[in-house]
């Protein structure tokens, strides 16, 4: 189980500009704002089909897609939720 008070930190949620898009941009924020959390156990959420963003997540900053989707309060796309969990010392 995966109680929410294990998780000093959200990783918010951000968005690239179409301009920008595919120079690896997510992957860099993602990378910069965890470098941020002093490796402590971190979650984001993502809409279902923003793969994008779960590619910056899982591959460059080490989460893992966990749960099952839910709706978002925000619009008709669900959203999924990452974790990732405290760095051992």
């Amino acid at each position: 189980t995966l109680l929410p008070d294990r998780f000093s930190y959200e990783l918010g949620w951000f968005h690239v500009d179409e301009a920008f898009k595919g120079r690896r941009i997510s992957s860099q924020m993602v990378g910069a704002l965890l470098e941020q959390s002093d490796g402590e156990s971190v979650y984001a959420t993502s809409r279902i089909n923003n793969h994008p963003m779960h590619a910056a997540l899982t591959g460059h900053g080490g989460f893992v897609r966990v749960g099952i989707d839910y709706p978002s309060s925000r619009g008709d796309v669900p959203l999924c939720l990452f974790v990732r969990l405290a760095s051992a010392s």
